[in-house]
């Protein structure tokens, strides 16, 4: 009984420590799977921070995309508004280059004209030195003519006053004559006095007909024709 009592026991202990063993052995695998869950718990609250910081990052790397892509769109603007200005001074810059064109154009055909009128200018220069020695020679042609014409008043003037005083003379004798009474007594000295008066009028009216004639002449109602020609003889008569 009593064997049987110890082997109940024994056997009821072996039990035990099987159970408590197996226990044991849950105990410590229920230990490692709550490490093991701690640790895969750490992993994902390490893996959930890393997401939220890569979720975090993303977020910021889309803003930033999106901000680039605006100040893309700012810069694309930005050179679609440059170029149309290139093209507004390129446009304009082929307008100043024709106007510069047209300018130099302008500026050769003003050359052009100033040397056509410098050249006229040059002679009208050179036509009034040619009439300024024309005119120095007429003015002294003129003073000659001047003189010579001064001269031949002078002459003029002599001849005509000889045949006037001769004729003058004959006439105050021819008075004296008839006063005195003796006209038949000079008879002889009458008739040569009378001859001396129509020669002396004779001379005077040739000289009077070639003044006419000069002033003719010079009024370009003749045109002169000069040839050699003998002369009238002159006789002077001494009362």
């Amino acid at each position: 009984m009593n064997d049987n009592f110890y082997r109940q026991v024994t056997e009821q202990l072996e039990m035990s420590l099987k159970e408590s063993e197996e226990k044991a052995e849950r105990a410590t695998e229920l230990i490692i799977s709550i490490k093991e869950i701690a640790f895969q718990s750490g992993e994902k609250a390490d893996r959930a921070a890393e997401l939220i910081i890569a979720i975090k990052e993303l977020a910021f790397q889309s803003g930033e995309k999106a901000d680039r892509a605006a100040e893309l769109i700012i810069a694309n603007k930005e050179l679609a508004y440059q170029s149309g200005e290139k093209a507004d001074r390129a446009a304009e810059l082929i307008i100043a280059n024709k106007e510069l064109a047209y300018q130099s154009g302008e500026k050769a055909d003003r050359a052009a004209e100033l040397i056509i009128a410098n050249k006229e200018l040059a002679f009208q220069r050179d036509e009034k030195a040619d009439m300024a020695a024309k005119l120095i020679i007429a003015n002294k042609e003129l003073i000659v003519a001047n003189k010579a014409q001064g001269e031949f008043l002078v002459n003029i003037s002599h001849e005509l006053k000889t045949p006037l005083n001769i004729i003058f003379s004959t006439a105050q004798l021819f008075n004296m004559y008839c006063n005195s009474g003796s006209l038949d007594e000079k008879k002889d000295s009458i008739v040569k006095y009378i001859a001396s008066l129509k020669l002396n009028s004779y001379r005077l009216s040739k000289l009077i007909n070639n003044i006419v004639d000069l002033s003719k002449i010079e009024a370009g109602f003749f045109k002169l024709s000069l040839s050699n020609n003998i002369g009238y003889r002159s006789i002077d008569w001494t009362l």
